[in-house]
């Protein structure tokens, strides 16, 4: 069966388990987030959370609403060292007094359901599925950027302020082949852009913009649109600024890329689809989504990785969201 989350405002998540099949939960803010030893369940923050467990947490539920049926999905995914335990409030009510047991390996996740109706003094839980093979949509690595980077929203959201010459950030997810399709929103104050988003190789440096070295990858600069391979720029689309979305499509089976900003067609008569008229060639390699400062600027930058299930444009024909 797969799960695929679909909530106004956030991430994506695929979770996978046979047999096949497929449903949406419903509409409402989904918060992802790590679970320490303890979490927070805010039922007037969200309807729906996906809580990494990096310890063994103990949950509590606050923010019901009095008068009103009040709903929980919470997705529970075990983290690399795996066999995190919760320990769950005491007004969660489990069928035959028990609470279940819950996935266990490195990277599995269990789904439950908490209905209250007496304004959270008792919450009916339920387990709807365990042991799911949890793939988790592009995001940025924590792991893999410049101190100068600040990661928020669920390391969806890659930001520097005031920032000085020289940092970027590489996405979680790396693809080596295959055609791949992401979007990114940016958010930068002042005037003057000066940062890129593109592709990098794990040997782009940290200290550079996308494209600063020659066979590490390709950046799309901000203030004209150039894009840029081995320090230098490229006449190709328009420039862009806070609110724009920036469309990158990248084939690494003929190792082409594709840049487009908002919902203006691909540059020079481009389509990824067929595969004519790229912005340029990569070297082969594995490439991330990269995101990093061209100049020396000192507004504040942001760029935020957008979901899968949240693509204001879609993804070409032929083409997978990156990070699925």
């Amino acid at each position: 069966m797969a799960i695929n989350f679909d909530h106004t405002g956030s991430g994506a998540i695929t979770i996978k388990s046979p047999p096949s099949g497929t449903f949406t939960l419903p509409t409402g803010e989904y918060v992802s987030a790590n679970s320490g030893t303890s979490y927070s369940i805010n039922c007037s923050q969200a309807d729906t959370f996906l809580i990494t467990l990096t310890g063994n947490v103990t949950f509590t539920f606050t923010g019901a609403s009095a008068g009103k049926k009040n709903e929980i999905h919470l997705v529970c995914v075990q983290d690399a060292t795996a066999n995190r335990t919760i320990t769950w409030p005491t007004s969660v009510k489990w069928a035959a007094g028990t609470p279940p047991s819950i996935a266990s390996g490195a990277n599995t996740a269990s789904h439950f359901y908490f209905l209250s109706m007496d304004s959270g003094t008792t919450w009916y839980g339920s387990l709807i599925g365990n042991n799911y093979d949890i793939v988790i949509s592009n995001f940025w690595n924590p792991s893999d950027k410049n101190v100068l980077v600040t990661l928020s929203n669920g390391n969806k959201t890659a930001s520097v302020s005031a920032p000085t010459l020289g940092w970027a950030v590489r996405g979680s997810t790396g693809k080596a082949s295959g055609k791949w399709y992401f979007e990114g929103l940016a958010s930068i104050t002042g005037a003057v852009q000066d940062v890129m988003l593109g592709v990098g190789t794990a040997s782009a440096p940290l200290d550079k913009y996308p494209g600063y070295t020659a066979g590490t990858g390709v950046g799309l600069y901000s203030n004209n649109g150039t894009y840029w391979t081995a320090g230098s720029g490229t006449a190709y689309a328009t420039g862009w600024a806070s609110g724009d979305v920036v469309r990158v499509a990248v084939d690494l089976d003929s190792f082409k890329i594709w840049f487009a900003i908002n919902g203006a067609a691909w540059p020079n008569s481009g389509n990824p689809t067929t595969g004519a008229n790229p912005a340029t060639t990569l070297s082969s390699g594995t490439y991330y989504p990269m995101y990093g400062i061209h100049s020396g600027a000192s507004q504040s930058h942001g760029m935020t990785l957008t979901q899968p299930a949240f693509f204001t444009y879609g993804t070409p024909s032929g083409f997978s969201a990156w990070g699925s």
